[in-house]
Formats: structure tokens, sequence, C-alpha cells
């Protein structure tokens, strides 16, 4: 009788996979702070003012690096009605962590050119595309898996706050790039909110 062999896909390799870039992606995501060099007599005027140059960057990071948690968070909840892996399972994950391989790309480029048009445009459509592939994960593995709970129907809900945050905020960079980064601001305070005070709250 011939030897059977199992053909079906590793669920725990595919998240080593995620879990590894993911922790990649939010170590490295801090390089795009970059220390500048001061000299001079007075460096104690001179670091005031070079701080205050960094804020803008420093503030993209922590934006950056918070939507990441937020998608982590999502994306682990989704994983626990994976049980069999197949190619579409596989794909889908592999093309949505492809674009979380670019949030420090354009969060370094958003850092070093924060009110210019370009800029804002290529850290938006990095993180519209991220909020397309997770929405399209999540949906594969709902409509694949038939299962699904209120946090994880919420978590779908509130994508979609993400999707219309960022065509906001690309759309207001042709008008005002300050209007454009409050909408990116505006994206990790609701999660925050709503780890805090609404979906996650009643969880223990």
């Amino acid at each position: 009788m011939p030897k059977q062999h199992d053909h079906s896909f590793n669920k725990s390799r595919m998240e080593a996979l995620t879990e590894g870039i993911f922790a990649t992606v939010m170590t490295i995501l801090v390089l795009s702070l970059v220390v500048p060099v001061v000299t001079g007599s007075d460096l104690s005027q001179q670091l005031d003012t070079v701080i205050f140059s960094l804020l803008p960057g420093i503030l993209i990071y922590v934006f950056s690096f918070t939507v990441l948690l937020v998608m982590w968070i999502g994306h682990n909840n989704i994983f626990r009605y994976i049980h069999g892996i197949n190619p579409r399972t596989l794909w889908l994950n592999g093309f949505f962590l492809l674009l979380v391989a670019l949030v420090p790309f354009s969060t370094a480029f958003l850092g070093r050119y924060p009110l210019q048009q370009p800029a804002i445009f290529v850290y938006g459509i990095n993180f519209l595309l991220i909020t397309i592939m997770f929405r399209l994960f999540n949906q594969y593995v709902k409509g694949y898996h038939g299962k699904t709970d209120s946090v994880m129907d919420r978590t779908s809900r509130y994508n979609l706050i993400g999707f219309v945050t960022y065509i906001g905020a690309m759309a207001f960079s042709f008008v005002s790039p300050y209007i454009s980064i409050a909408f990116f601001a505006a994206v990790p305070v609701f999660y925050i909110y709503q780890a805090f005070f609404g979906m996650y709250k009643d969880i223990r």
C-alpha cells in the first residue's frame, strides 16, 4: 500500500512568519527616527531646536506603531478561527504582510517630509492598502470557516473607519497637510479609545 502524504499546510508556520514580520517591522520602525549630529558651543539651545524638529517624526512613529499594534491584535483574533490552511489563506496573509513590511519606509518618508503632499499620499496609500487586505483576509476567514463573534464583527466594522479616514487624509493632502496629519492621528486615538472603553472593555 503506498504511503499517504499529508498535503495540508501548516498553521504554525504561517503564524511564525506573521509574528516574525510584525515583530521585525515594529522593532525597526524606530529607525525612522534619526538622531541629528549637533556641533558648536551652545549645545543646549541647539538641542532644544533639534528636539522640536523631531516632534513630527516622533508623532508619526507613534501613529504607525499604534496602528500596527491594532492590526496585530485584530489579526490574532482572526487566527482563532483558522484551523485548516489552504493556498488562498496563505496568499491573502502573505500580501497583507507584504504591505505591513512597507510601513517603516512610508513612516520614514513622512517623518522626513511631514508637510509634503507626496509623502502624505505614500503614507496614506500604504495604510489604506493594509486596511483593504486586512478586511479581505477577515471576510475570507469568516466565509471559509463560517464562524464569527461580536468582537470579530465589530473589528470588521471599525476597519471601515480606517478605510474612510485614510482616503480622507489623502484627499485633503491636496488642500492642507495639517488636516491630513489630523486624520492620521484620529485613527490610533479611536482604536485606543475602543480598546479601553469600547469593544474590548467587557473582555477580561
